[in-house]
């Protein structure tokens, strides 16, 4: 083979390559199914794809980089990222469920802070615990839908700390701490924590304030723009 040739088939190569990697869009497949299945009766089923930068991302960005919050109807819809993590045995894994299989976690804590308002130095803080679950999409958590409206009609003018037990539309358990005769418009997320039911030691925990550090975005709602029509 000439060098004119050899030069042409490895540009060849390397455009095919470049090709492929535009056609698969950069996906990963990550095994999802029970670990201790063996190899030969895995079908495409246990697998689901990823964006490839997923694997090097800080968990942060993975959480809160493309995180977003809507609101319709009096509820607070926050959409999460979900994060692969490394685990001891050194293996990447989704922190919670996929397709029936148990995560590393199982339920997940957001933390919100009311600006502008404070007592004794204490701004006032809403807790929001769910099971952490993955959507159809596996690389989001399924999710969140607060009734921001019904909880300031439950709490009304109480400044003492409250938890509320929300079953409908999904279980959660609503904590409010800090309360002052003032409610705050504005609420900014503060953290996020991951827990497992199973393993109580086992937790994982991203401080949005320090990630808010690295130039991102704040991520933020106005309790009164989150209103029933």
């Amino acid at each position: 083979m000439s060098i004119y040739r050899f030069i042409l088939f490895t540009l060849g190569l390397l455009l095919g390559y470049k090709v492929a990697l535009g056609s698969w869009h950069s996906l990963v497949y990550v095994y999802v199914g029970e670990w201790r299945a063996p190899a030969s009766v895995r079908t495409l089923k246990d697998y689901a794809a990823v964006p490839a930068r997923a694997l090097k991302l800080p968990i942060e960005d993975q959480m809160l980089g493309d995180a977003t919050m809507t609101s319709k109807d009096g509820f607070l819809n926050v959409r999460l990222g979900h994060p692969l993590h490394k685990e001891r045995d050194g293996m990447r894994r989704f922190a919670c469920g996929t397709f029936g299989q148990p995560g590393t976690f199982d339920q997940i804590e957001i933390v919100f802070e009311g600006l502008g308002i404070s007592e004794s130095g204490h701004s006032p803080r809403l807790l929001v615990a769910v099971p952490c679950r993955a959507s159809h999409s596996m690389g989001r958590l399924a999710d969140i839908s607060i009734p921001i409206q019904d909880i300031r009609e439950q709490v009304g003018n109480r400044r003492r700390d409250t938890e509320i037990q929300i079953t409908d539309p999904q279980s959660m358990l609503i904590g409010l701490s800090d309360l002052t005769y003032v409610w705050p418009e504005q609420w900014v997320l503060k953290s996020v924590r991951l827990l497992s039911t199973r393993e109580p030691s086992l937790t994982l925990s991203i401080s949005a304030e320090k990630w808010r550090h690295n130039g991102a975005k704040q991520i933020s709602f106005n309790w009164k723009n989150v209103t029933r029509p």
